[in-house]
């Protein structure tokens, strides 16, 4: 087992086979792994069929849903105790490539300040290969393996297959667990860009991943689409991180204007037109009057 990185993999009402795919493929990257369980609903069920991985990861199962922050950050607080080295976050609907952990390792060796390396994803329902994302200006720079060098320089990574050096905590502190989910890994990255640290792009390392719960294909576009409850949680912290002023002005309008688009096509286009229109305005009043955590209709 390679002691140096510790995989942290979140579970809500997980797809039992679909994670136990994941644990194989990181079992077999030699790297020890830990499953928090936000108390889902099958979690009896999760732990019959995590102990086939007996003596070779760690279960923890939580009393309530605490949101993928707080989750998180058990599994980060447990890798700065056992003396890891590197964590790395995974949704539970991931799954990683043979070699995304080798590929990762090697270009989090290759960056000083570094904050932490992701993979490229392929979303697992679409095969649509995501590109990596920089905020220039007003401008979103979008990057592909075709036109840059393999390893880019992004404003911050989805969360899922995130390689980050457990010192970093010590600078940068944890996940903010009063966002519960959404922004989540957004506001650390740009928290961490704020101190100097850097996150980057390595195309060589590769993980499908499922975005929102599904996808409407809209003028060429595919346009993730999430859950009224999920839409709330958008609406208040993308409100709570304009509010902060290590966040970068040009990124605070360049993500209104892209939020203000999906949420407005999502009230013409897709289902729960209803559900979603009350759930974005309390969306918006609870982030204009600085309430976070849980969201209270949960």
């Amino acid at each position: 087992m390679n002691r140096k990185i510790i995989a942290i993999t979140v579970s809500y009402n997980p797809n039992i086979p679909s994670l136990k795919r994941q644990i194989k493929v990181l079992l077999a990257s030699q790297v020890a792994v830990v499953v928090v369980d936000n108390n889902s609903t099958n979690s009896e069920q999760l732990a019959i069929a995590l102990a086939e991985f007996s003596g070779q990861l760690t279960l923890m199962c939580l009393a309530e849903n605490e949101g993928i922050a707080a989750a998180q950050n058990r599994g980060i607080r447990m890798a700065k105790e056992q003396g890891f080295d590197y964590v790395l976050l995974m949704d539970q609907d991931s799954l990683p490539a043979d070699n995304m952990v080798e590929e990762l390792l090697t270009a989090a060796k290759h960056k000083n300040g570094l904050a932490a390396v992701g993979p490229c994803f392929i979303d697992a329902d679409q095969s649509v290969r995501a590109r990596f994302i920089r905020v220039e200006g007003i401008r979103i720079i979008k990057m592909s393996s075709s036109s840059c060098d393999n390893i880019v320089e992004v404003d911050h990574l989805i969360a899922s297959g995130s390689l980050i050096p457990v010192a970093v905590f010590e600078r940068v502190g944890l996940m903010d667990e009063s966002l519960f989910i959404d922004y989540v890994d957004i506001e650390w990255a740009l928290r961490a860009r704020a101190k100097g640290l850097l996150s980057y792009g390595v195309f060589s390392a590769q993980m499908h991943h499922s975005l929102g719960d599904g996808r409407i294909e809209f003028a060429g576009r595919h346009i993730a689409i999430h859950s009224p409850l999920r839409h709330y949680y958008l609406v208040r912290n993308a409100i709570l991180l304009y509010k902060k002023d290590y966040i970068p002005l040009n990124w605070k309008l360049v993500d209104t204007y892209k939020l203000v688009l999906k949420l407005t096509f999502l009230l013409l286009f897709s289902g729960q037109r209803l559900q979603n229109l009350k759930a974005i305005v309390q969306g918006g009043i609870h982030g204009i009057t600085s309430k976070s955590g849980k969201c209270p209709l949960q």
